[in-house]
């Protein structure tokens, strides 16, 4: 179901119904067509193959593009491999939610890379019917390259949250405007707002340690923002739209915790107990 043929044939078009015989076609003598008639091999290429279709399943090749897959022949493949309908299958609205997330950029939600939402490319595929599987109750082996990406992007998330959940030089930096190095006006003591961080500077921070979208998504990270801004955090302050230093770094080890990565300072984990759910 996951494999990059099946994708192909049905994102071109593939009908389950369709016969598989071969066409017999008459010889030019049997039908009486004159030679003249018969298009020559050039002609055929100008038209772009047979029906005048070109091959879109030759990657590499100049003016050819790789295959996209619509919503109806997801359906036609999910038919087809007996996964739609019944008391086994998905249904229409299931389809439609997968289609959509993965569209969206699967589970990170990150769609800025991709302005097509009325079709699917091979890796959007892929995690569109990893989502419709867990839904069936299957596990899929991971998408095609994405076991060692995660992998390691896991790694270099985890060793952020380890090292600067506390850092208040690199706060600093971010409160003196998103991912820009300290400097200018915002950056005289006298203003305030230099020395507190806002949810647009907070998920620049994220995405410049690579914490969002891999360990966080934006939901994640709006609700850590809001809970270290509440009272409930134990830090008292009369802005709730924007971190002080204590609250950035309740909201760090609320982000190790949901993740469960130890942050072991004088050999005790301090990302325990679990403060966010």
């Amino acid at each position: 179901m996951n494999t990059k043929a099946l994708y192909i044939e049905f994102a071109e078009g593939h009908d389950p119904g369709q016969s598989k015989k071969a066409e017999v076609r008459p010889s030019r003598a049997e039908s009486g067509a004159k030679s003249s008639d018969v298009k020559k091999p050039t002609e055929a290429k100008k038209l772009g193959g047979p029906m005048g279709v070109r091959d879109r399943t030759a990657s590499g090749r100049k003016g050819v593009k790789e295959p996209k897959m619509d919503i109806s022949e997801l359906m036609n493949l999910l038919k087809h491999e007996n996964l739609y309908g019944g008391p086994y299958g998905v249904n229409a609205k299931q389809v439609h939610e997968a289609w959509k997330r993965a569209n969206d950029g699967g589970e990170d939600g990150d769609d800025d890379k991709d302005q097509d939402k009325l079709q699917l490319d091979w890796d959007e595929y892929q995690v569109c019917i990893h989502i419709i599987a867990a839904k069936l109750g299957v596990e899929l082996p991971p998408p095609e390259g994405q076991e060692n990406k995660k992998e390691e992007a896991k790694l270099i998330w985890s060793q952020a949250l380890k090292t600067h959940w506390s850092d208040e030089r690199l706060f600093l930096k971010f409160c003196a405007g998103a991912g820009k190095a300290a400097g200018g006006a915002k950056d005289n003591p006298a203003d305030k707002r230099s020395m507190t961080m806002d949810f647009r500077e907070f998920i620049a921070l994220c995405e410049d340690l690579g914490i969002h979208p891999g360990a966080a998504n934006k939901t994640q990270l709006a609700k850590i923002f809001r809970e270290a801004n509440s009272a409930d955090s134990g830090i008292e302050d009369d802005d709730a739209h924007e971190l002080q230093l204590e609250e950035f770094q309740y909201a760090m080890l609320a982000l190790a915790m949901l993740n469960e990565v130890p942050v072991i300072v004088n050999g005790r984990d301090i990302a325990q107990p679990r403060i966010f759910k």
